[in-house]
């Protein structure tokens, strides 16, 4: 081999390891990222399991009124109508 060839060999490798370099780069920083949305997605499902293990809200007598008053007043709106 001459050393024009030799040099030629040795610059095409440096690009292609600079050019790896900046792919494994840029993959770690989007698996970083990925990670992070995971991490952000997890914490809202334990939330909503959370939540759900806990049961449906309790709902009070005066709750109750409430909805029934509001059904009654719907109903005559409906009927003079």
């Amino acid at each position: 081999m001459s050393e024009r060839s030799d040099i030629s060999w040795l610059e095409k490798a440096r690009e292609e390891a600079k050019l790896m370099g900046y792919c494994i780069k840029s993959l770690k920083q989007e698996l970083l990222h990925t990670k992070k949305e995971l991490q952000e997605v997890k914490g809202r499902e334990v939330k909503l399991l959370k939540k759900d293990r806990d049961g449906p809200p309790e709902i009070n007598e005066q709750d109750l009124n409430f909805i029934a008053n509001a059904t009654n007043k719907e109903l005559q709106h409906k009927r003079y109508m």
